[in-house]
């Protein structure tokens, strides 16, 4: 019987020392679990943390990309606004260039009228120097001449004011077309 308890005992110890060594591997086997889920949930959580910053970046970037849409719409239409006003300058700077040739020209019309009126000034004045001496018949000869005269200076007018008008026309139908 002793020598049974004494095999029973080494079974026993080896059986002891075999859960011993069974519960160190099982606390080492826990521990690397333990372990490799604090891992698994840090991953987890820097997963998270990637995934919402990359949410976080992708909505700034279409908060951006619409931004961007906007400020070249807004570009486009300044743009656009610009062209229209140097569109308008020029059309500006034609009708002024047109005007102020037209101006020149008045001025040489005029100063032609003027020369034609100083011409029949001095022409009604040797009339009427030369027929103030005269009989009657020599002053409706004066009223003759200036009567003449009067018509010449008012065709001339008229023919000038017919080139303004047909200038003034042309130069109107001209804006109208652009």
């Amino acid at each position: 019987m002793t020598r049974e308890n004494q095999v029973v005992n080494d079974e026993m110890a080896a059986v002891v020392a075999q859960r011993d060594a069974l519960k160190r591997d099982l606390d080492e086997a826990l521990q690397r679990l333990t372990v490799s889920q604090q891992m698994v949930q840090a991953r987890e959580k820097e997963r998270q943390d990637i995934l919402m910053s990359y949410r976080a970046l992708n909505e700034e970037k279409q908060r951006s990309d619409t931004g961007t849409n906007r400020v070249a719409m807004e570009l486009h239409q300044v743009r656009a606004q610009v062209y229209a006003r140097e569109e308008e300058l020029m059309r500006a700077r034609e009708t002024i260039s047109a005007l102020e040739q037209e101006q020149q020209r008045m001025a040489i019309d005029m100063q032609g009228l003027q020369r034609h009126s100083d011409l029949t000034s001095e022409k009604l004045l040797e009339a009427h120097d030369r027929y103030s001496s005269r009989s009657v018949t020599g002053r409706n000869r004066l009223s003759a001449d200036l009567t003449q005269l009067c018509r010449s200076v008012w065709r001339y007018a008229a023919d000038r004011e017919v080139q303004y008008c047909n200038t003034d026309q042309s130069r109107t139908q001209s804006t109208k077309r652009r």
